[in-house]
């Protein structure tokens, strides 16, 4: 449990943090390029376009990396977390009720019980042969 915990958590994690960078990034090209009159300007018009063009669809993947973080993590330590939790627990307690029960080592299976070795609830060589109809 632990294990998938870590994993789960550094995955959700690095979706939302990686999201973060990439839109980081973007702004700050965009930034980088602005004049003082507040456009972008570029060196070519071709350059201008692809380097738009990837930076629009970066950013438009960021926002399903972000959200699919923060839910995944939400997910995980709400619903699957805490069901797991207590399910260990509800198997723990059915493990010990079953140790605990005074009528337990008295409970055969058929298979065991009936099959090579004759279980009888009183023991037949303890009557006296006239008291034994079965001898």
């Amino acid at each position: 449990m632990i294990l998938e915990d870590l994993i789960v958590t550094v995955l959700g994690g690095a979706l939302v943090l990686s999201g973060f960078a990439i839109r980081y990034w973007v702004g700050r090209r965009r930034f980088e390029r602005r004049g003082l009159g507040g456009l972008q300007h570029y060196s070519s018009y071709s350059k201008a376009l692809v380097v738009s063009t990837i930076e629009r669809i970066a950013n438009l993947l960021t926002i399903p990396m972000i959200l699919g973080g923060i839910f995944l993590l939400m997910f995980w330590w709400m619903f699957v977390r805490d069901n797991a939790l207590s399910r260990n627990k509800e198997d723990v307690k059915r493990k010990t009720e079953h140790k605990t029960d005074p009528k337990a080592h008295f409970l055969v299976p058929a298979e065991k019980g009936f099959g090579e070795k004759l279980i009888s609830p009183i023991p037949t060589d303890s009557f006296q042969l006239s008291m034994n109809r079965f001898v």
